[in-house]
C-alpha cells in the first residue's frame, strides 16, 4: 500500500477518536441545574438526602439526580475493618441506586437516617 495512503488512514482514526472522545463521552449535570425535592414513595427521604448531598458536594453526575431510583434497600453492619465512613459494628442501610452505568450506592445511620457514605459506580 502506499505510504500516502496509510498517513491518510491513520489521520482519519486519530480525528474519529477525537470526536468520540470530546463528543459522545456523558457530560456533567451541572448542580445548580436541578431542584431537590422529596419524592413520591420515598418515605424515608433516602433519594431526596442523595440528591441534596451530590449538589451541596458540588459531585459531578451523569444524569439529574432527581431522576435516581432505588434498586435495592438492605440493612448494613459496618465491617470491623477501618472504613472512613462508619464505625466498626455500626447498623447502616444500604441504599442502591440505578446510577450511571455501574451504579452508585449510599449509606445511612439506621438510627438517626443521616446519610454517613456516597459511592459512585459502586453497585454489585
Amino acid at each position: 500500500m502506499d505510504k500516502k495512503y496509510i498517513i491518510l488512514t491513520l489521520f482519519i482514526i486519530i480525528v474519529l477518536a477525537v470526536i468520540i472522545v470530546t463528543f459522545l463521552q456523558p457530560k456533567s449535570i451541572n448542580p445548580n441545574s436541578y431542584e431537590c425535592t422529596s419524592i413520591k414513595g420515598d418515605s424515608e427521604g433516602y433519594l431526596l438526602k442523595i440528591c441534596e448531598h451530590i449538589k451541596s458536594n458540588d459531585i459531578s453526575t451523569n444524569i439529574d439526580p432527581t431522576e435516581y431510583n432505588i434498586i435495592n434497600i438492605k440493612e448494613y453492619i459496618c465491617p470491623n475493618q477501618l472504613m472512613s465512613f462508619c464505625e466498626p459494628g455500626q447498623k447502616l442501610i444500604e441504599v442502591s441506586l440505578d446510577c450511571c452505568e455501574a451504579g452508585d450506592i449510599a449509606y445511612f445511620d439506621k438510627e438517626t437516617g443521616k446519610l454517613v457514605g456516597f459511592f459512585q459506580g459502586y453497585y454489585e
